[in-house]
């Protein structure tokens, strides 16, 4: 072995060494960089100096709605009698419903006046959107008598009872009492935990809706006899 051959593989080794250096660096630095900035929990910092009923406001203009989806399952039913006889359909679907509180309306509103003490009335939920889909509909019942057949009159009625019954039931479950008391709660409760997020510690927060800060009216006071 030549000098020259010798000094050509030292080089080239301190070429390679230099290149696995370097990469180790790379790789180095690149998980650094990864824990920082997506690993690390992400901390939200209050300004203290930040008037809490500003705080609100400025959750508010960045929470436009608060929204709520109830999954349910709703039932239509379609009977059609004449002369040549009688069909009964009964369908089953799952629907979902979309509520969602508008906190951009004039209906909200913020009072501090209390230390440590929120109250913040929001308007009442509404709903947005609901969905349901035709390949999921189950068919419980189709029944035909007389001169009805179940791919004739059986078929026409069982499509006038998914594109129109069926739309007519979910509006009846989705303005249900049972239904409007659940997505109240939920909401209230989501709507509290948003509004403690950025207020200071222990600050006690009550979320009426706007129903329940209407006054009261008064009872007028019985005569009295002189």
């Amino acid at each position: 072995m030549t000098a020259q051959s010798l000094a050509v593989r030292t080089v080239r080794s301190r070429d390679v060494l230099s290149i696995v250096l370097v990469g180790c660096l790379a790789l180095g630095l690149g998980w650094w960089l990864y824990h920082e900035l997506y690993s690390a929990p992400l901390v939200v910092e209050l300004d203290e100096a930040e008037d809490a009923e500003y705080r609100v406001t400025r959750l508010l203009d960045v929470v436009k709605v608060v929204t709520q989806e109830v999954e349910t399952t709703v039932t239509a039913r379609r009977t059609d009698e004449n002369w040549r006889g009688r069909v009964d359909v009964e369908i089953e679907a799952p629907v979902k419903l979309l509520y969602g509180v508008d906190l951009t309306a004039g209906e909200v509103s913020v009072d501090m006046r209390t230390p440590g003490y929120a109250r913040i009335t929001v308007p009442e939920p509404k709903l947005l959107y609901h969905d349901f889909d035709p390949s999921r509909i189950v068919e419980k019942k189709v029944k035909t008598t007389g001169m009805r057949t179940r791919w004739g009159a059986g078929q026409t009625q069982l499509t006038l009872c998914i594109y129109i019954d069926l739309p007519n039931e979910i509006r009846k479950v989705s303005t249900s009492r049972e239904l409007l008391k659940e997505v109240r709660e939920r909401s209230r409760a989501q709507l509290r935990q948003l509004f403690e997020a950025v207020l200071p510690e222990e600050t006690w927060v009550e979320v009426r809706f706007a129903s329940e800060a209407k006054p009261q009216p008064r009872r007028a006071r019985p005569e009295t006899k002189a």
